[in-house]
């Protein structure tokens, strides 16, 4: 049974959130227009403007404010002298220059006893003073209780009016921007679940949403990719088991044929050396095909590890020489053996190294069908030993490079022989795997080389 998420869903909290801020802001919104309201309404401070006790056409308004802060009014005329007072002037200055006028209402007032308010007309101007103490007011509000309730209701019914409008376009905004995107998301998950291909997500978003997105596209390319790999490999199990029923029928076929017709005393007397030979060669060959594959088995198995001791490589690839060097002579091969003197050590399976030293010689002999040199080269660069064994042959195909070290591949129709299995590059590579190395193949300076890298030991 399916248990139900009570948590809820992000998409609902966050909703739930943004409506929980939003009244908060409201009503943080509304004790501060009150409280504004209350204070910059009724009282004196708009009459404690000078600039609305002049008209428009110079006279002036009532000044009982003025006077009961202890102020005066002074008319000035063009040239800035005092023609007129309103109320008891304190001050003996009858006239003013431009530049006193500006210093005395910069509303910089620090020490003065005075502040100085400059309101000019078409025909002069006017000097409003008050005394610095009478500036400190203490004001009183005035509002009627049903002028405050009717801009209290006002407000409120505004402020709700915003809060639905916003919480309807936020919940759009999110729903195009949140939970479009998570759905998709899912959806694709639960296409891949189903076992769905090729499935892509494309939607337009920003920041998590666009890594997420990356995220989960990069993640099936991947599945697909192993996939595919996964097939391939399969397909090539399939392939090689196939390879080897048909090279088993074969030398299989021969050896029933050979014994039945010694069984049937059908066979010379004189021919009976070369049947004998026939059904030891193809034992052979069965012996050796049935070795491979196991060998093969054994380096695909992530179970299987070798046993390493710590060994010298040079001496190694010396004895490998030794051992083709007839073979080599006899296919009329010019060979060359450069291995140093000194030791070059590895950690490695003997019997497993000497497969591949041994591979790659008896390819050079098998396969150089249009040239007449072989080298066998022993060196250390940096920490690694490697072995290369070259030919003056035919270059093998492109297409043929990037598979040959796989099982059942042979090479190209000018470097073919009969009689080889197909694993030995592909048993050479996982040796290589098993020890920590690899193998390759590089064609340069007009010849074939096959390489082994692996890893030096310590010299202790």
């Amino acid at each position: 049974m399916k248990r139900k998420n009570k948590r809820g869903s992000i998409f609902g909290k966050l909703i739930g959130s943004y409506f929980l801020f939003a009244a908060v802001a409201v009503i943080t919104v509304l004790v501060y227009g009150v409280v504004q309201l209350l204070a910059f309404s009724g009282g004196d401070i708009d009459q404690m403007n000078p600039g609305a006790l002049v008209a428009e056409d110079g006279t002036l308004g009532s000044l009982d404010v003025v006077y009961r802060c202890g102020g005066w009014v002074e008319c000035l005329d063009e040239q800035y002298r005092v023609t007129r007072v309103f109320g008891e002037k304190q001050t003996p200055q009858q006239g003013y220059t431009e530049r006193e006028l500006l210093e005395a209402t910069a509303l910089k007032n620090e020490g003065n006893d005075y502040w100085v308010f400059w309101e000019s007309y078409d025909k002069g101007s006017y000097l409003f003073v008050f005394p610095t103490e009478a500036m400190k007011l203490t004001f009183t509000f005035e509002l009627e209780a049903s002028d405050m309730e009717g801009a209290g209701n006002a407000m409120l019914a505004a402020m709700v009016l915003m809060l639905i409008a916003e919480g309807v376009l936020v919940s759009l905004y999110i729903y195009w921007k949140i939970k479009k995107p998570l759905k998709q998301t899912v959806e694709g998950m639960q296409k891949v679940t189903l076992g769905k291909q090729r499935v892509h997500l494309s939607f337009r978003a920003e920041g998590e949403f666009t890594e997420i997105q990356d995220a989960f596209n990069l993640m099936i390319d991947r599945l697909e990719a192993e996939q595919s790999e996964k097939e391939k490999l399969q397909k090539d199990r399939q392939q090689m088991l196939l390879e080897l029923s048909h090279d088993l029928k074969t030398p299989l076929a021969t050896i029933k044929s050979s014994a039945a017709a010694l069984m049937e005393g059908v066979v010379a007397e004189e021919e009976k050396a070369r049947y004998y030979q026939t059904i030891a060669a193809k034992s052979d060959r069965v012996n050796t095909m049935a070795d491979d594959m196991f060998t093969m088995l054994k380096m695909e198995s992530s179970d299987y590890k070798p046993t390493l001791i710590r060994m010298d490589f040079c001496e190694l690839v010396r004895q490998i020489c030794v051992e083709h060097y007839e073979e080599m002579e006899q296919a009329d091969f010019s060979v060359q053996i450069e291995i140093p003197e000194e030791p070059i050590w590895v950690l490695a399976d003997e019997k497993l190294l000497a497969r591949v030293a041994a591979n790659f010689i008896t390819n050079a002999v098998k396969y150089n069908k249009t040239g007449k040199e072989i080298s066998v080269t022993v060196k250390r660069e940096r920490d690694e030993a490697v072995l290369v064994v070259a030919d003056d042959g035919t270059r093998i195909e492109e297409s043929v490079q990037q598979s040959m070290f796989l099982a059942f591949v042979r090479g190209d129709a000018s470097r073919s022989t009969s009689g080889g299995t197909g694993l030995g590059l592909a048993i050479a590579g996982g040796i290589a795997r098993k020890h920590g190395g690899e193998v390759g193949y590089l064609y340069e300076q007009g010849e074939n080389k096959f390489f082994l890298r692996l890893p030096c030991a310590e010299n202790t």
